[in-house]
């Protein structure tokens, strides 16, 4: 059932307010060198119903409509959560279209453009094309005919289309300038952090406290309570070139002499077969400084592998590979939320010697000097 429109509004189609509606031509032809014009594919509309041409494909041929000025695109085939993006054509252009893209040629003497273009991607941001779409072998489509006699469009008057098109287009680029605002802002945090990690982990924030208790037994004694192993400089004087200074009552330690470091699970089809089975941490979990345990995975334990895995809380976990560069290095703390709980191979972990001292060896590596250290990928590097 239509809802109800505003006086002088009416209901209508496309195959009414359109001149010509076609897809247009597969091509297998593409070439690297960028000859030819542009092949516009579903690929360049963007989710906020834009041209995108950060990858472009070009093809090589005369017998073609090239895209103008006013004409609507609309992705025809595709996965079904993206199919329906819909954009139209601010200035005219020598570009040809894919088969899997609609051109619409409305009667623009009577019709705004963007005022049907905007409305189609509303219905593909709403899911009514992946709702009624036709669904192929990995993928989905909406034919001309649906297209252009089933979908309903509300056709206000031509200067209430320009009136409102213009609104839009405003409050867009507002909130295009609050997005940009926001990331700036976010940036700037992301600096702030580190530059309070980086001075809390170089004793800076501490200066009055360490001030009014000289009796604090310094870190060197703290270390040989815990372990026999010492961060030695006289034998690594390179390495300590690459280090912050520090207050004279504190010293370097690497992981491994303060905590036990450790490897997890190998996911191979034998552990379907093993009866145990237990939720288990993987790299797609751990970022940084927090856990995302929305999607946990289950896998299975074969004998004498629990007691190496499991997580207890405070255990530090520390993305090993497997990822892209981005994921590598990433740090957090486990939370204990989930238990038992065990941990994939690309995870390592470090259980401490010293109760509560996870979060400050987290705060280290999540500082500017920290990060330095961790994505040497070496243990043994000191904190």
């Amino acid at each position: 059932m239509l809802t109800e429109l505003p006086n002088g509004w009416i209901w209508t189609k496309l195959e009414v307010l359109a001149e010509k509606i076609n897809p247009g031509f597969p091509s297998g032809k593409h070439n690297k060198e960028n000859r030819g014009i542009p092949h516009i594919r579903p690929m360049n509309i963007s989710l906020k119903g834009e041209i995108d041409l950060a990858i472009v494909k070009y093809v090589e041929t005369s017998n073609y409509e090239p895209l103008l000025k006013g004409y609507v695109l609309f992705n025809n085939t595709n996965s079904p959560e993206m199919l329906g993006k819909t954009t139209y054509l601010r200035q005219d252009t020598n570009w040809a279209y894919s088969n899997h893209m609609t051109r619409i040629r409305l009667f623009q003497q009577f019709l705004e453009p963007a005022w049907v273009a905007y409305y189609l991607h509303f219905l593909f941001l709403n899911g009514f094309f992946k709702m009624n779409c036709v669904h192929h072998v990995n993928q989905a489509s909406i034919n001309s005919g649906f297209l252009s006699k089933k979908i309903p469009i509300p056709l206000a008057p031509l200067t209430e289309q320009r009136r409102i098109v213009a609104r839009i287009e405003e409050l867009f680029s507002h909130l295009d300038t609050g997005v940009e605002a926001l990331q700036r802002a976010k940036a700037q945090l992301r600096r702030y952090r580190q530059a309070v990690f980086k001075a809390a982990m170089e004793g800076r924030l501490t200066e009055e406290w360490r001030r009014a208790h000289p009796e604090v037994e310094p870190a060197e004694k703290l270390l040989e309570r815990v372990s026999d192993k010492k961060w030695e400089r006289e034998k690594s004087d390179q390495e300590i070139l690459d280090l912050p200074e520090v207050p004279h009552e504190w010293g370097w330690a690497n992981l491994g002499a303060i905590g036990k470091v450790s490897g997890g699970l190998t996911k191979n089809s034998k552990r379907n077969d093993f009866p145990l089975k237990m939720p288990y941490l993987r790299v797609a979990n751990v970022y940084a400084g927090e856990l995302r345990l929305e999607e946990m995975k289950e896998i299975g334990l074969g004998e004498n592998e629990l007691e190496k895995v499991l997580l207890n809380p405070g255990d530090l976990l520390v993305v090993e590979g497997n990822g892209s560069p981005d994921q590598i290095g990433r740090v957090a703390l486990w939370d204990g939320s989930i238990s038992p709980c065990v941990h994939q191979n690309h995870i390592i972990k470090v259980r401490f010697d010293l109760t509560h001292i996870g979060k400050y060896v987290l705060y280290w590596l999540l500082s500017i000097n920290g990060r330095k250290q961790i994505n040497k990928e070496d243990f043994e590097k000191p904190i």
